[in-house]
């Protein structure tokens, strides 16, 4: 993680918005998939490596693992990375063309107008400071959030082992109540 940011400050430095955006959203994702894959038994995630964010999100979305704010935020940001990935003619977050997709960051991000910092800066130079500190904040809420979750997993896993006769016991006294 140490190195992504790194590379993170050095492209902002550099004003290579490309890289920037694919590098950030790229950490957000792999965050998300550590973060679910935390939930889901050891060794049966690698599934979780062909889902796109999208799908991702909603699922973690729906089970609680994110909230509201944090799921549109992935989205936009997953939204101007596919803008820069998928159109040759997009190199600079000032590009008119990403205009609603800025302001959908912007607006997830609670940074809808520029701060007393902002007003010297260009509108670009802006956005990819907010990019950037969003890949930060977002990426290791996410990361710490699947630290505890795969301790958590781990203390259950140790409490009940799978294919025990109390787990089997359990599901079939489960399976037969739903009867």
């Amino acid at each position: 993680m140490e190195e992504a940011n790194a590379m993170l400050e050095r492209l902002s430095r550099s004003h290579e918005h490309r890289p920037l955006i694919i590098l950030a959203a790229s950490m957000i994702e792999d965050a998300l998939r550590s973060l679910i894959g935390s939930f889901l038994v050891p060794g049966k995630s690698k599934w979780l490596n062909r889902v796109p964010i999208s799908q991702m999100r909603e699922l973690a979305l729906s089970l609680a693992l994110i909230d509201d704010r944090e799921s549109k935020l992935i989205a936009a940001m997953a939204c101007l990375r596919n803008d820069f990935a998928h159109r040759w003619d997009v190199d600079s977050f000032d590009a008119p063309i990403l205009s609603n997709n800025v302001a959908r960051l912007r607006e997830a991000a609670a940074y809808p107008d520029a701060g007393p910092s902002d007003l010297f800066k260009p509108m670009a130079v802006a956005i990819a400071d907010l990019v950037v500190y969003m890949a930060y904040v977002l990426g290791t809420t996410l990361m710490m959030r699947a630290v505890e979750a795969g301790a958590e997993r781990t203390r259950l896993d140790e409490q009940w082992p799978r294919g025990s006769p109390d787990v089997r016991n359990g599901l079939m006294i489960m399976i037969a109540g739903a009867q």
